[in-house]
């Protein structure tokens, strides 16, 4: 079950213009085969200005065919736990960082 499925949207093309100008957690969303799919998991202290001035993985997101965002305004003391959640939920594929695993290492022979 999607727990943000009732969560505020905007179209990703458009999204500097329709945010809004508060902190929150925004998730990037691609249509595939009639189901949504959750392609990143962010953060912002404002949301509006997280993406006028050029998110770093928009270029990313455009390639796993980002459709839209579902963003849910968040106390700005709560932003790290509540990104934690959502990504540790969707496990999206543009989140490589913030789910508390450590990359395994191979041991080095004997």
């Amino acid at each position: 079950m999607d727990p943000t499925k009732n969560w505020a949207y905007v179209d990703f093309y458009y999204a500097d213009l329709h945010l809004p100008e508060t902190s929150g957690i925004y998730l990037v969303f691609a249509a595939r085969a009639g189901r949504d799919i959750c392609i990143y998991v962010g953060q912002a202290k404002d949301l509006k200005a997280r993406w006028a001035r050029g998110h770093h993985k928009a270029l990313a997101c455009l390639r796993e065919g980002a459709d839209f965002i579902r963003f849910q305004p968040t106390l700005q003391e709560n932003l790290d736990e509540e990104e934690l959640k959502y990504i540790k939920h969707f496990e999206p594929a543009l989140n490589v960082k913030g789910l508390g695993q450590s990359v395994p290492t191979s041991s080095p022979p004997e």
